[in-house]
């Protein structure tokens, strides 16, 4: 099959909330802050010391949202407008092997077997180089019989090694 992709700051933003999902020692660093924090509210002697525990609960909880909602999407952003290669225009030829990726400064060929695993969400499929690097196929460039081809030839090169990371799986 083959596809035209143009990127946008939204893709990318999505990629790496994707990316961001595979951080468990986030989720359990802020766990483990959370759980601290509201024991120490229950087994303080002092009432006001309790109050000042549950500030930094609330502390800890504002600061991931802000580090989430506020600094990453202007960050992403940022990083978007410097890679100017991401914002030409691509053409994909996507086979059982591997896909070939296309612009107006060359091509690449890879095969998926260049790659350890995959993420996918409902907007868009990670392919994975290395633990940070990967190559994202957005969801609005394909249609939905695409999409779902995409999702096999992977499902099916993925099986053969150690299977693919979905976010449904923990």
């Amino acid at each position: 099959m083959t596809i035209q992709a143009t990127y946008t700051e939204r893709d990318y933003l999505r990629a790496q909330y994707l990316h961001l999902r595979s951080r468990v020692w986030l989720y359990v660093f802020f766990g483990l802050a959370a759980v601290l924090l509201l024991a120490s509210f229950f087994v303080s002697p002092s009432w006001d010391r309790s109050w000042i525990s549950l500030g930094g609960l609330f502390g800890l909880l504002l600061y991931l949202l802000i580090l989430l909602f506020v600094v990453m999407p202007l960050r992403v952003r940022r990083l978007f407008r410097q890679q100017k290669l991401l914002h030409e225009t691509y053409q994909m030829e996507i086979t059982p092997a591997g896909f070939t990726n296309t612009s107006r400064r060359g091509s690449a060929t890879y095969g998926w077997s260049d790659f350890h695993k995959f993420r996918a969400s409902k907007n868009v499929t990670l392919v994975y180089q290395s633990d940070v690097m990967f190559h994202m196929f957005p969801r609005h460039c394909f249609t939905d019989e695409q999409y779902a081809e995409l999702q096999s030839y992977l499902q099916s090169a993925f099986s053969k090694t150690k299977g693919p990371v979905l976010p449904s799986q923990p």
